[in-house]
């Protein structure tokens, strides 16, 4: 039984996929198994992973989004740790002989994570980021600073059922929901140096596969559940900018529909929870004029 479980989410990935399982290849540390979950793709992805034969393949016949694979790969995985690996992203090869060693020797840690290297589309650095004490959004309000990339984390197995899984009817942001859930129950540590060469997509997931709905509907899933919670007056203040952003880009989503009232009535609504977003007044305005 391996020690590690690399799971792999991907969807249409013949573009990187085999970047992202070599690097796997590559690793310095050697007792991992891969598990690749394909969400459904329609372009050569099956081809591409069949060809490394000590990889685990499921095919998902049916799109349902990143936790419903994540969430499969675990399953199917034997390994007491999980390393998630976004198809698009791509490992230095010392990754997993500096972080399995940290769950080794400290049972009070759960997520291991590190510092980033974000690359453009075409792997040009773009800029290292440190990702330790990170002083922005959700990782300063929720989950103690810790900016915890997809594929940087490992974490042991056991705490992930513990926590439930990732949450199926998230589309995006299921990766800091795992982090607040996880962070209730261990502690996070970071390798402070970049383990990850992180691919900066020009568009979402949601954005590349056409599922704005399901995005919009998992970001108000993730706030409501944020409000759930005990919340300290800077979590709450924060919330309330993002419930802000989110019924101004539903009142967006239904202006480009030509939904003219009911996106107005969301402008409404985003204003009321936080009056500070200016790019909502530039919306209502062209809401107003009939330009979408």
């Amino acid at each position: 039984m391996p020690k590690v479980s690399v799971i792999i989410p991907v969807k249409n990935g013949e573009r990187f996929i085999r970047r992202a399982l070599d690097s796997v290849r590559a690793q310095t540390y050697r007792d991992f198994e891969v598990v690749v979950v394909d969400d459904a793709s329609t372009d050569r992805t099956a081809e591409i992973v069949k060809a490394y034969p000590d990889v685990t393949y499921v095919y998902r016949e049916r799109s349902e989004g990143v936790s419903v694979a994540r969430n499969t790969a675990i399953r199917a995985a034997d390994g007491r740790y999980i390393a998630n690996l976004d198809c698009d992203d791509v490992w230095y090869p010392n990754k997993l002989a500096l972080q399995v060693p940290i769950l080794d020797q400290c049972p009070e840690v759960g997520v291991v994570y590190s510092d980033q290297e974000w690359v453009d589309e075409e792997g040009r650095t773009v800029k290292v980021v440190r990702c330790s004490n990170w002083p922005k959004s959700w990782e300063k309000f929720f989950y103690g600073g810790h900016n915890v990339g997809p594929s940087t984390m490992i974490v042991r197995k056991e705490l992930l059922e513990k926590v439930g899984l990732y949450d199926e009817r998230l589309w995006t942001n299921d990766d800091k929901d795992i982090c607040v859930r996880l962070y209730d129950v261990c502690q996070f540590r970071c390798v402070e140096q970049p383990l990850v060469k992180r691919r900066l997509a020009r568009q979402s997931y949601g954005a590349r596969h056409q599922q704005r709905e399901e995005v919009l509907n998992s970001i108000s899933v993730f706030l409501c559940k944020l409000e759930q919670r005990k919340l300290t007056r800077a979590q709450n203040r924060y919330l309330r900018r993002e419930w802000s952003y989110y019924y101004s880009d539903r009142g967006k989503y239904f202006m480009e529909r030509g939904q003219r009232l009911l996106a107005m009535r969301h402008f409404i609504t985003a204003m009321r929870k936080d009056p500070l977003v200016a790019k909502t007044y530039g919306r209502v305005l062209r809401c107003l004029v009939g330009s979408a």
